[in-house]
């Protein structure tokens, strides 16, 4: 008798656990306002650029195409999944030294467990796309670092998506600016 009190309590408390875990995301915002990327070098970086540039060797040896590639600000806007699942805000790129940072302005989405942030090609698969990491929070301003072989031009679509049901909260499509 004492075995099987147990058991239920265990089991009670076990379900209780998972319904706060999958529950409580909806009535709890978590809040963020990380700050704009920026470097300290960067502004001493853009002065050895200019020189670099006036130079003429040197300007010869870098070719348009990368310095267009360099250049290029993506941005765009987020947009709902569906009529349960909404997400709103601003997605750009911010570049910081060599690193390229897509950043969240003005972001807001509907609160869930398990959010990531997936960047991917428009109709692929959300699991078959670049995982950037966890959605820090479904409020604020936040920057998620871009590994080094992301293609913006083919992995141009941002995607809030719920890990645990397999399902998208909402997505931003990128274009150059």
């Amino acid at each position: 008798m004492v075995i099987k009190k147990l058991i239920i309590t265990f089991a009670v408390l076990i379900i209780f656990v998972i319904g706060w875990w999958l529950v409580s995301p909806l009535f709890i915002d978590k809040k963020v306002n990380e700050a704009l990327p920026s470097s300290s070098e960067e502004s001493g970086e853009k002065e050895m650029l200019g020189e670099m540039m006036e130079d003429e060797s040197t300007e010869s040896k870098m070719s348009d195409e990368m310095n267009q590639e360099m250049n290029k600000q993506f941005t765009g806007q987020f947009e709902d999944a569906d009529q349960k699942h909404s997400v709103s805000g601003k997605v750009i790129t911010v570049m910081d030294g060599d690193d390229i940072y897509l950043r969240f302005e003005d972001f807001e989405a509907t609160n869930g467990p398990d959010l990531h942030v997936f960047l991917a090609k428009p109709g692929q698969k959300t699991s078959e796309g670049i995982h950037l990491g966890e959605l820090k929070g479904n409020i604020g301003d936040q920057n998620y670092i871009l590994p080094v072989n992301a293609d913006l031009i083919e992995y141009s679509k941002v995607i809030i998506w719920c890990k645990s049901f397999d399902v998208d909260f909402g997505y931003a499509l990128l274009a150059v600016k």
